[in-house]
């Protein structure tokens, strides 16, 4: 996303879909255009995502949509579904670092 361009998180309301979070962006001192980004309630039932994550969550895929496509007109509206939750997750593992949680017990001793 180009560094001109601003997002504002406006605030959310639920829906029979989920949550609905809604931005205001501005491209230019011209150029505004409000979007919205609904997270399934699925998403928030199985506790994939918390609340305090949905905006994060949606102004993320808010920020790869603008970056596919600068020319997405207002008033659009995505929906992120427990597919690309799926997706995500899986991504997110591959690039992680794998890490130890258990605790190393000493060696044994005769």
């Amino acid at each position: 996303m180009s560094q001109g361009i601003l997002m504002e998180y406006v605030g959310f309301r639920s829906t029979t879909q989920g949550r609905e979070y809604a931005f205001h962006v501005r491209f230019s001192s011209q150029d505004f255009r409000d979007f919205t980004v609904t997270i399934h309630s699925g998403a928030f039932t199985s506790r994939r995502v918390s609340f305090q994550d949905g905006p994060n969550v949606s102004s993320s895929r808010l920020k790869r949509e603008i970056a596919a496509n600068p020319d997405v007109p207002t008033g659009t509206s995505f929906l992120i579904d427990q597919k690309e939750i799926d997706n995500d997750e899986a991504k997110r593992a591959a690039e992680s670092p794998k890490r130890s949680h258990g605790r190393k017990l000493p060696a044994a001793t005769s």
